[in-house]
């Protein structure tokens, strides 16, 4: 229950509240200070037979609806439009609509209780075009009221072909093509339409935007038939419609540098496809027969997945003979054996563009393991320099002439979970993975030389397999990072008292050449305490010292800590240390935080995994496979730590230290006259090392 305190509290703001409404002239709650609406000077209206009609409910709804559609008995067109989202995304506030008798009908759906069955018809009839500017994009707002609209079209594709520099904004298109000058942009966003219905001022400028959608449309086809010299009629209509707008029915609009026409001219087709949907276990068995057959002599197969809320819902298959298998793993309670021995199975590489994150996410979703996946940028590294944004297909229309996205936007939310798929998407599909062969096949041809002439085994083992289950190298300043390895390590772990003394003697001697060691702390992700301790020497030599397994803290331990003149070096290393002297009474000094130290270097990074790839170019795959797996860090205690957990702590340690070592590199060049020791010691009397040192404990 709420206190006294707090309903004064929210008297007080609500007393506030209603002071700034009457200040601001109006007593709406979407009229504070913050939401004023502007005047504008809108003009006179350039269109006398301009009716606008508010729909209020379902019976104004269907009313206007009937109106509209008996237009488009004589010109099956409408403008259409809708308010933008604004800052804050969401739905969209008001739907706008208008035929060419100058009805002009706006919809606020955000009033509306729900979308009405009249308006949802009339949007999904493939008969009737829908004309606008980013037409689309407003098609695809408006899915989040479950409706897919037909027959949409982007007026800008009409423009001239001679205007290589063409408008992309309705303001700019109206003012150019009809003379009109279209003002108050600002009031078509979604928080003046938001709650109820605002002033005339933006009713008046909401009509005159999608009355331009429409007015645009018309004044391009009676300058194409002015051209030709045709009759407007309706047959003339649907005429210009086949001719002009059917080849981007429903696209995304994409400006060339070039003619309408240029931009129509064909490209190339991939080879005939064997299309299989598997949504269920048998089928899926019988298909993985046949993959296993064809993959008999080529030793290939193409893989991608699509996704929905990063879960993979279709996994896609292609093999060199044409046969594409659409797996819907989401519809299978389990996946068969022969599916996942092909998947298993070395001696087929599986290629394809982001192989790594299907990799993942197949394992964690659904328990699958894929084995000798392969991203084909390495190979289109080696034929010309690409960047890291490559996806598969701008790789598709560089080197195959192969256009297989869509800029038909309802193919871009198709829902693989549902049971029934339409034919563009599957055919979408098909070709998304098919095209990951074909590359293959490409690369293979064009990288070949005379010693690898038809041994297609020896390709992969000299090009491919360096690369196996790697994860394709992040871009720096336009440059390839091509993953490194850390150096040579040993490795101990410590678990008695005098294998301690032992491991610490070691230590102490590298020491005397580099008086820095890596430092790090591991622990149950639940909070407890401190498990193992991890310091790494400049040679390589790391000791893992499972404090949870020893008796006592030996004294040689204790006074390696307490030396203030051995920097423990790690990312939080405070924080650790404080850790180690709460829980075990070990004193700590001379630690040394890594961050501060990266920022000198003008390199922007959060945490030790990202330094690594920054700096190192190394990539801690056991800290992404810690965080895949939820018990990872709760078996810091267990009796015999198994090789990963060994090899995720070590890492740490050794980049600790590497990393100082690149920054102290950096920092301070060294000539080989120099000591390495004596060099650490002017480091150290550097005036940006103290001001780092003075904040260590």
């Amino acid at each position: 229950m709420e206190n006294q305190h707090t309903r004064s509290v929210r008297s007080n703001r609500s007393n506030r509240f209603q002071r700034n409404r009457k200040s601001n002239g109006t007593d709406k709650p979407w009229s504070t200070a913050k939401n004023v609406e502007k005047s504008y000077d809108l003009g006179p209206c350039p269109w006398d037979d301009q009716q606008v009609k508010v729909v209020s409910g379902d019976e104004t709804c269907r009313a206007v609806v009937t109106e509209l559609r008996n237009h488009c008995k004589e010109y099956s067109v409408l403008g259409f439009s809708c308010t933008e989202p604004g800052r804050r995304k969401g739905k969209t506030s008001l739907l706008m609509l208008s035929s060419i008798h100058g009805l002009c009908a706006l919809f606020p759906l955000s009033v509306m209780r729900g979308l009405p069955i009249d308006l949802k018809e009339l949007l999904e009839d493939e008969n009737i075009l829908k004309v606008g500017v980013y037409a689309s994009e407003i098609a695809l707002n408006l899915t989040a009221y479950k409706v897919i609209t037909s027959s949409v079209f982007d007026v800008r594709y009409l423009q001239p072909e001679k205007n290589l520099v063409r408008s992309t904004v309705l303001e700019d298109l109206s003012a150019e093509h009809l003379n009109v000058k279209l003002k108050g942009k600002s009031l078509l966003v979604n928080r003046f339409w938001k709650h109820s219905v605002p002033n005339n001022e933006s009713v008046d400028c909401a009509a005159r935007a999608v009355r331009a959608a429409i007015e645009l449309f018309k004044t391009f086809e009676q300058k194409e038939k002015e051209i030709q010299n045709v009759a407007n009629t309706q047959k003339s209509l649907q005429e210009f419609i086949k001719a002009k707008c059917l080849p981007f029915l429903n696209e995304r609009y994409q400006f060339r540098n070039a003619s309408v026409v240029q931009y129509l001219e064909p490209r190339s087709v991939l080879p005939a496809q064997d299309i299989q949907v598997i949504k269920d276990a048998s089928k899926c068995r019988e298909v993985s027969k046949i993959i296993r057959e064809h993959c008999q002599e080529n030793k290939l197969l193409g893989l991608t997945c699509q996704y929905s809320k990063k879960t993979v819902t279709l996994l896609q298959l292609a093999t060199s003979e044409g046969l594409c298998a659409l797996i819907q793993v989401n519809q299978i309670k389990e996946q068969p054996n022969e599916l996942q021995d092909i998947l298993n199975d070395k001696d087929i590489i599986k290629v394809g563009v982001h192989t790594s994150r299907a990799v993942r996410a197949l394992r964690v979703d659904y328990a699958i393991n894929v084995v000798n996946s392969f991203d084909l940028r390495y190979l289109a590294n080696k034929c010309k320099n690409v960047t890291g944004k490559d996806d598969l297909v701008r790789l598709a229309k560089n080197y195959l002439n192969v256009d297989i996205e869509s800029n038909d936007w309802r193919l871009w939310i198709t829902d693989w979970k549902s049971e029934t798929v339409s034919r563009a998407a599957i055919k979408r599909a098909a070709n998304f993975v098919q095209v990951t062969v074909e590359l293959f096949k490409f690369f293979e041809k064009k990288l070949v030389d005379e010693r690898l002439a038809g041994d297609r085994k020896k390709f992969v083992d000299t090009l491919c397999a360096p690369h196996s289950d790697d994860d394709y190298p992040k871009r720096k300043k336009n440059k390839i990072l091509d993953w490194c390895q850390l150096p040579e390590q040993e490795i101990i772990v410590v678990t008695t008292i005098e294998e301690c003394e032992a491991v610490v003697e070691r230590l102490r001697k590298h020491c005397n050449e580099y008086y820095v060691l890596g430092f790090d702390c591991e622990w149950s992700s639940k909070g407890g305490k401190v498990a193992l301790l991890q310091l790494a020497t400049h040679r390589g030599l790391c000791a893992l010292i499972r404090l949870c397994r020893l008796r006592t803290i030996p004294d040689v331990l204790k006074k390696l800590m307490k030396d203030k003149q051995i920097l423990k070096v790690g990312v939080g290393a405070g924080r650790d240390a404080t850790k180690l002297f709460r829980e075990y009474c070990l004193e700590v000094k001379g630690t040394f935080n890594l961050i501060p130290l990266a920022k000198k270097c003008k390199i922007q990074a959060k945490g030790l995994a990202s330094l690594s790839e920054e700096v190192l170019s190394v990539k801690l795959e056991h800290k992404e496979k810690g965080r895949l797996l939820g018990k990872f860090h709760t078996k810091w205690t267990v009796d015999e730590l198994d090789a990963d957990h060994i090899k995720y702590a070590a890492d740490d340690a050794h980049v600790g230290i590497e990393l100082f070592k690149k920054f102290h590199a950096k920092l301070m060049p060294s000539n080989e006259s120099v000591d390495l020791t004596e060099n650490l010691d002017r480091f150290i009397t550097l005036p940006i090392f103290h001001k780092i040192f003075s904040g260590s404990s």
